[in-house]
């Protein structure tokens, strides 16, 4: 009889919350691992999305660069070219025997 009374006792509320106890603990540790795979694949993602941000970054910035380059070449190339310009006509001044100042004065009264 000193068994089933032991028992009985065994049998308390303190015994049953025992596997209450572990399966919150297990429910919370698979909670946890998902959260953390979650976190982890968000995490890869945007590593992902930040290389390719910079790889375009990069790409935008050499074609920029080549871009400016265009545009310097072509304003040396037009202020050759102007320069050149200038020159002829000086020259064509030179052979009519006009100044660029009485040109424009001719000019004005035309």
């Amino acid at each position: 009889m000193n068994d089933m009374i032991i028992n009985k006792e065994n049998d308390s509320v303190e015994n049953r919350t025992l596997p209450v106890k572990v399966s919150t603990a297990v429910w919370i540790i698979i909670s946890t691992i998902s959260i953390q795979a979650s976190l982890t694949g968000i995490y890869m993602n945007l590593k992902s999305d930040l290389k390719d941000l910079s790889s375009q970054q990069s790409t935008q910035n050499q074609l920029n660069n080549m871009r400016f380059g265009n545009i310097e070449t072509k304003q040396a190339e037009d202020k050759e070219w102007l320069k050149s310009l200038a020159h002829r006509v000086n020259n064509i001044e030179q052979q009519n025997g006009l100044k660029a100042s009485d040109q424009n004065k001719n000019e004005k009264y035309k």
